[in-house]
C-alpha cells in the first residue's frame, strides 16, 4: 500500500503549531528547488544557502498567518525566495532597494500568492509560457531574466 503524502499546506498548519519535524519535511521538499532558483540571482552558493535559510525562518515565524490566508506554500516559498535573492543581489551591487508599497513584507507576499487549488490550473500555462518566451529574440529573453532573477 502506498502511503498518501501529506500536503505542504497540512505541514504548514503543523509548523504554525511549532512542529519542527513538519518544518524539516517542508525544507526537504522545497529547499533544493529554491536553492536552484536563488542561485540564478546569487551565483555564490553560500549566499544562496543563506537566503534559503532566511526564507524558512520567515516561514517558521509567519506560518500561522500564511496558513490562515490559505496560500499555496510552494508559491509563497518561491515568491519569498525570489524577493529575498533580488534584495540581496541589489544590496551587493549597491543598488537602492525596491520601494515597498506596504510596510509588512509578509502581507505583500501573501496578497499575490495563488491558492493551492488554482496551482493545478496554472501548471498547463507554464509550458505555454516557456514556449512563448523561447520564441522571443535572445536580447528580450535576457532582459526578462534580468528583471526576474536580478531585480532590474
Amino acid at each position: 500500500m502506498i502511503a498518501k503524502q501529506i500536503t505542504s499546506e497540512a505541514l504548514l498548519a503543523r509548523v504554525a503549531a511549532h512542529d519542527e519535524s513538519a518544518l524539516g519535511e517542508l525544507y526537504t521538499r522545497h529547499a533544493p528547488g529554491l536553492l536552484g532558483l536563488v542561485m540564478r540571482s546569487l551565483p555564490d552558493r553560500t549566499a544562496a544557502e543563506e537566503v534559503v535559510e532566511e526564507v524558512f525562518m520567515r516561514l517558521w515565524s509567519g506560518a500561522r498567518r500564511i496558513s490562515q490566508e490559505g496560500a499555496s506554500v510552494g508559491a509563497w516559498l518561491v515568491l519569498t525566495a525570489r524577493a529575498a535573492a533580488v534584495a540581496r543581489r541589489r544590496a551587493e551591487l549597491k543598488l537602492p532597494p525596491h520601494r515597498r508599497l506596504k510596510p509588512d513584507p509578509l502581507e505583500k507576499a501573501l496578497s499575490g500568492v495563488a491558492r493551492p487549488e488554482s496551482i493545478d490550473k496554472m501548471e498547463g500555462r507554464r509550458d505555454l509560457l516557456k514556449k512563448v518566451v523561447l520564441q522571443l529574440p535572445k536580447a528580450q529573453r535576457e532582459i526578462l531574466e534580468m528583471a526576474f532573477f536580478q531585480g532590474y
